[in-house]
């Protein structure tokens, strides 16, 4: 059983990287999806014991807009954070 296991839901939008649903060790927090999104990436960390972390992201397409897609993730580049 991990020591910790924690993830945020990050939304690409025309307007930049905005957050989304996520789940601390202290709690659980939900937020609607942004109607404007083109990506979706869950960011999340798990903490296996005092000296094993791992990061794991997950990224998914929601509009088909390709050039649209790139020129968004080449202006507001990620940041992986929780």
């Amino acid at each position: 059983m991990a020591i910790s296991n924690e993830y945020t839901y990050w939304h690409l939008t025309p307007h930049g990287w905005v957050d989304g649903n996520s789940k601390t060790d202290s709690g659980s927090w939900s937020k609607s999806v942004p109607f404007d999104t083109f990506v979706t990436v869950r960011y999340e960390e798990v903490l296996e014991d005092d000296f094993s972390i791992s990061k794991n992201i997950g990224r998914v397409e929601v509009r088909n807009d390709a050039a649209r897609i790139q020129e968004l993730e080449a202006k507001f580049p990620f940041e992986f954070h929780i």
